[in-house]
């Protein structure tokens, strides 16, 4: 989603919303081991609650707060999140919605939705993409999270939007990212061993340490024979890093990346 400079989602958020679910109703549902979809989380903090393979399909979980510190007592809580299902969550907005530090190893996130199919929508309607129908994380704090082996279905992580997604230190080894615009996110500050890039949508102005060539380049690939044939052919005449650069625009930093 390309946000010009100035436009805001908050007019989006005076439209109707379903009934904010509270903290006790969270508790409830969890006791009784019940999911979330379909319901509005906004705003909630649920730090240190165990949502370890719940569904939040189609929930609205603007501003929602995974961690939690104390200052006063240096205590900070995380959540786990492992193996829930995001799938059509409303993430976007221009506030933060805080999965900082959080486990979410094998979690599902992104949309059933194809990025191109949605943009082509959108673009046809001629309507501008509010937070329900951009297919972005926009705001999504996932720094120093583990998100090993999750999977990100048609997402747009906002690179250059001024809302992308933050996810330093994030561990994205064995991630699967496919149908994505990846474009303009700085992977360097992540871990990517094992990443798997499938049918991106672009990578453009992505940037990446020079350590990370190898994996970022294995990791792509195309559902299409075609296309994975032709991939593979210029793969092979150019190499790794010129693949990289020259075909996908990626950005290959020469100074070590930080551990």
């Amino acid at each position: 989603m390309n946000k010009a400079e100035g436009e805001s989602f908050e007019a989006e958020r005076t439209e109707a919303e379903p009934v904010m679910i509270t903290r006790d109703v969270v508790v409830e549902r969890l006791r009784n081991d019940e999911h979330f979809e379909n319901t509005n989380l906004q705003d909630l903090n649920l730090a240190g609650f165990n949502l370890e393979n719940r569904k939040f399909c189609g929930a609205d979980i603007r501003g929602i707060h995974l961690y939690e510190y104390d200052s006063a007592t240096g205590q900070e809580t995380k959540t786990n999140i492992r193996g829930a299902d995001f799938t059509d969550t409303v993430i976007a907005d221009t506030g933060t919605t805080d999965f900082f530090r959080v486990d979410a190893e094998g979690a599902g996130f992104g949309y059933t939705e194809s990025l191109i199919d949605r943009r082509k929508r959108l673009e046809d309607a001629g309507t501008r993409p509010g937070p329900k129908d951009c297919g972005g994380v926009f705001g999504f704090d996932g720094s120093e999270g583990n998100f090993k082996k999750t999977r990100w279905s048609n997402v747009d992580f906002g690179g250059n939007s001024g809302y992308e997604a933050i996810l330093n230190k994030a561990d994205f080894s064995e991630a699967i990212i496919s149908g994505s615009d990846s474009s303009g996110m700085d992977f360097s500050i992540m871990e990517i061993h094992g990443i798997q890039i499938v049918d991106p949508v672009s990578l453009r102005g992505m940037i990446i340490s020079k350590e990370q060539v190898g994996d970022l380049c294995n990791g792509i690939s195309y559902t299409d024979e075609e296309k994975q044939g032709a991939f593979l052919e210029k793969k092979e005449g150019l190499g790794a890093r010129r693949l990289l650069t020259e075909h996908f625009g990626v950005i290959v930093k020469e100074t070590e990346r930080a551990k």
